[in-house]
């Protein structure tokens, strides 16, 4: 019987590493906390962002909405996509939702 795989309370590995590398940490911390090599760091997050792209949506902006997500995404010297992906996951991860589409 094999054991659990280390995951530091979240979902999946490729989560926790994540988390991890958002914390600033080097492959050789996250592979001691969760359990494996040094070098299979590298590859599970390739592996979940091979995942992560099988995610992709497309939606259609009126022009205002464009021309704004355009110019905010410049003010903070990001592409525009990176900056409408930032704001999506702001307001699921925040339970944002019901403030901003209080009316659905």
């Amino acid at each position: 019987m094999t054991s659990a795989k280390p995951t530091l309370g979240f979902r999946t590995r490729y989560e926790a590493i994540a988390a991890c590398r958002a914390q600033g940490m080097t492959e050789g911390q996250i592979a001691k906390l969760i359990g494996v090599k040094p070098g299979s760091i590298s590859s599970m997050e390739i592996r979940a962002k091979a995942r992560a792209d099988r995610r992709l949506i497309r939606i259609t902006l009126s022009e205002f909405s464009w021309t704004q997500a355009t110019r905010e995404a410049r003010k903070r010297k990001i592409e525009r996509e990176e900056f409408l992906q930032k704001i999506l996951e702001t307001v699921f991860r925040d339970n944002l939702l019901t403030a901003v589409l209080d009316d659905l």
